[in-house]
C-alpha cells in the first residue's frame, strides 16, 4: 500500500453491511462449485459422448453456458444497479440462484443442463455488484481488507461446493441405509447436493431483504434529505447550493480565502459516497460573489455526471486495461478449475488420475481450507508490502507455474498404481461409506501397493500443486478488484465499470471451459508426444498466465493508488482542482 495511505489511521469497516454482503458471496459459489465432482459423470450418464475422450467436450458446454448468459448481461446489471440501485440487483440474482441451482438438479440431458446454468448467468449480476458496495463502503485506508475479506465468502463457498457435491451426489448408491427407497433421488442423481444450494439461497435471500442497506449514493443521500433540507430551513439568512464537488478551495479564487472570513462554508460527505456528497456554501448577505463562483462550481458539477459522461469514465484507457487483465485472469483459472475434475477424473493410461468424485472434491476442499488464512492473514500484508499490482502479477506467476505442474503428477498413477483408493468404511446399517482419504487400488500388472507414506506424500503433492493455483487466485483475484476501484475516475459510474469488467470476464469464462474441454480432448484422441498429448491444455494456460504477467507491464503504476474523483475530468478544465482525493 502506498505510504500516504499506510499513513493515516484505517476506516472501521461496517461489519453488518459486510457480513450481509460476504453471505451473498459464500451462497453463489456453492451453487456454482457443487457440480464439479460429478459433472463429469453427470455429463457421462447424458450419453452424448461416443467415447470417454469427448466428455471433457462436452462438460465444457455445460461449463461455459453460464458464462455465456452471463456475457450479454453482466453490464447492462451495473448499469442497472447505478440506477436504480445495488440492493435490489442483488435480490433478484440471489432468487435466481435458488431457482435454477434446483432445476440444474433436474438435469436429465444436456440440453437442461445447459437450459438451467445459461438462465442463472442471464439474471445473476451480483459479482459485480458485491465489488461495487464494497468500493463504496471502503476507503483507501481499509480497502486491502476490505477486498481481502470480501472474497472470504467465495472461497467458503468453493470449499463448500466441492463437499457437498462429491458427498451427496448418487445417495441412492452411496447411502442405501438413507435414500435407498428414494425413487426420486434414484431418477435424478445429482439432485440432493443442488437442492441443498437452494435452499442455502433462500436463506440468503431472506438475510438480504431484510438486513441489506443500499449504497447507491444518489438513493442512499434522499434517505438524509429531510433532515438536511430542516437544518438549512433553519437558516433562512443564507444562500445555500448543494453539488458534488471536491473542497471549495481547490476551485474557487484564492481571493476566497480573504472571503472565508465573512463566510460560512460546511462539506458533508464522503468519498463513498460522492455522487451525493453535499456541499453546502453558505454566504451573507452581500457576497455575490461567492455565490457566483459557487454556480460556477455546481453548473460544471452538474455537467459532469450526466449519463453520457458516466459511460465515459467508465472506459478510461485505465479501467479498459484492468478489465483487460481480469478477463485473462478469468480465462486461465476457469480453464484450470473446469479441467482439474476431468483431468483427475480421467483414467491414467490417458493421462489422469482415475480419481472418484469423492477424491476430486476432497483435494479441492484439502487446498482450500489453507487458502481462508491466506485471504484473512496473509493477502493484506503482501497489498502493504507491494501493493495491489505488484500482488496482481506474483499471482499470475503462481497460477502459470501450478498449470505447467498438475499433468506431470500422472508420473506418481504411472508408477505406483492405476488409480487413487477409497478405504470402504463399515456403519452400523450394514453398509459402508467410501472415504477417499488413502491409498491407490491396484490395476492388473500394476506396481507393487503403495507403502502408506507413498500414498500420503502423493496425496500431499496434489493439494500442494492445488494451492499453489488457489495462492495465487487469492493475489490476482483480490488485486484484480482493488485495480478495478482505483482506475475508476468518478464513483457515479462505479456500478457499469464492475459490470464492463464482469461482461469481460463472462466472456472469458464462456471461451474457457469449451477452449479447454477442446484442446482437452484433441490431444487425447491424437496420440502425438509431449508436449502436445495430454500436457498441452495445461502448457496453454501456463502460457497465457505468464503472458498477462508481461502485459501488465505496460499499466500506468498509479493504478496502486484510488485515482482523484476529478483529477481525470476536472482538471483540464480547472488547473486548481484538488490533486490530493480521498475516495
Amino acid at each position: 500500500m502506498p505510504a500516504t495511505a499506510s499513513a493515516q489511521p484505517e476506516t472501521p469497516l461496517p461489519k453488518g453491511q459486510l457480513a450481509v454482503i460476504l453471505l451473498t458471496r459464500f451462497s453463489e459459489p456453492v451453487s456454482f462449485t457443487v457440480l464439479f465432482p460429478f459433472v463429469y459423470f453427470m455429463v457421462r450418464d447424458f450419453d452424448v459422448a461416443e467415447t470417454p475422450e469427448q466428455i471433457g467436450y462436452f462438460v465444457g458446454i455445460v461449463a461455459s453456458s453460464f458464462s455465456i448468459a452471463q456475457m450479454f448481461t453482466g453490464m447492462f446489471w451495473g448499469f442497472l444497479s447505478d440506477r436504480i440501485g445495488r440492493r435490489p440487483v442483488i435480490l433478484v440474482g440471489i432468487l435466481g440462484t435458488a431457482l435454477c441451482s434446483a432445476l440444474f438438479g433436474f438435469s436429465k440431458s444436456l440440453g437442461w443442463a445447459v437450459m438451467s446454468r445459461a438462465l442463472w448467468g442471464a439474471i445473476n449480476g451480483n459479482a459485480s455488484v458485491s465489488k461495487t458496495i464494497m468500493g463504496e463502503i471502503t476507503d483507501e485506508t481499509n480497502q486491502a481488507r476490505g477486498f481481502s475479506i470480501l472474497p472470504l465468502g467465495w472461497n467458503l463457498g468453493s470449499i463448500l461446493g466441492p463437499i457437498l457435491g462429491g458427498m451427496l451426489a448418487s445417495p441412492v448408491e452411496n447411502y442405501p441405509f438413507l435414500f435407498g427407497n428414494s425413487e426420486l433421488l434414484r431418477t435424478y442423481p445429482y439432485l440432493l447436493p443442488c437442492l441443498v444450494c437452494s435452499c442455502i439461497s433462500l436463506f440468503t435471500f431472506i438475510i438480504a431483504l431484510i438486513f441489506l442497506e443500499e449504497t447507491l449514493p444518489s438513493i442512499a443521500q434522499k434517505k438524509q434529505s429531510s433532515a438536511a433540507t430542516l437544518a438549512i430551513d433553519a437558516r433562512p439568512s443564507e444562500t445555500t447550493l448543494r453539488t458534488e464537488t471536491t473542497p471549495l478551495n481547490a476551485v474557487l479564487p484564492d481571493s476566497s480565502a480573504t472571503l472565508a472570513r465573512n463566510s460560512y462554508l460546511t462539506l458533508r460527505g464522503s468519498s463513498s459516497s460522492l455522487h451525493s456528497s453535499s456541499l453546502a456554501c453558505s454566504v451573507s448577505d452581500g457576497d455575490d460573489e461567492i455565490c457566483s463562483d459557487c454556480s460556477s462550481v455546481a453548473q460544471l458539477e452538474t455537467q459532469q455526471f450526466t449519463w453520457w459522461q458516466s459511460l465515459r469514465d467508465a472506459f478510461n484507457h485505465h479501467a479498459v486495461g484492468c478489465a483487460v487483465g481480469y478477463a485473462f485472469l478469468s480465462l486461465v483459472t476457469i480453464m484450470l478449475d473446469e479441467l482439474y475434475p476431468v483431468w483427475a477424473a480421467t483414467a491414467p493410461r490417458l493421462g489422469g488420475f482415475g480419481y472418484s468424485t469423492r477424491s476430486i472434491g476432497l483435494t479441492l476442499t484439502s487446498s482450500s481450507i489453507v487458502v481462508v488464512y491466506l485471504q484473512l492473514v496473509v493477502y493484506p500484508r503482501w497489498q502493504h508490502k507491494w501493493g495491489p499490482l505488484g500482488c496482481f502479477r506474483r499471482g499470475l506467476m503462481l497460477i502459470s507455474i501450478a498449470s505447467f505442474i498438475l499433468p506431470f503428477l500422472n508420473i506418481m498413477v504411472r508408477v505406483w498404481g492405476d488409480s487413487l483408493a477409497v478405504s470402504p468404511i463399515p456403519t452400523s446399517f450394514g453398509g459402508t461409506i467410501t472415504f477417499a482419504l488413502s491409498p491407490w487400488t491396484q490395476a492388473p500388472n500394476a506396481p507393487p501397493p503403495f507403502t502408506g507414506t507413498a500414498a500420503w506424500v502423493s496425496w500431499g503433492i496434489v493439494v500442494a500443486t492445488l494451492l499453489l493455483r488457489f495462492c495465487g487466485g487469492v493475489m490476482s483475484f483480490t488485486s484484480s478488484n482493488i485495480l478495478i476501484v482505483n482506475s475508476v475516475a468518478s464513483h457515479s459510474s462505479l456500478g457499469t465499470v464492475n459490470g464492463f469488467n464482469q461482461t469481460l470476464g463472462a466472456l472469458a469464462r464462456a471461451i474457457g471451459p469449451l477452449l479447454a474441454g477442446s484442446i482437452w480432448s484433441w490431444s487425447l484422441t491424437q496420440h502425438l508426444p509431449f508436449p502436445l498429448d495430454f500436457h498441452l491444455v495445461f502448457n496453454f494456460i501456463a502460457l497465457i498466465s505468464f503472458s498477462t504477467c508481461i502485459y501488465t507491464l505496460t499499466w500506468d503504476p498509479r493504478v496502486d493508488r484510488r485515482m482523484c474523483e476529478f483529477g481525470l475530468s476536472i482538471k483540464a478544465r480547472h488547473p486548481r482542482a484538488d490533486e490530493s482525493c480521498s475516495v
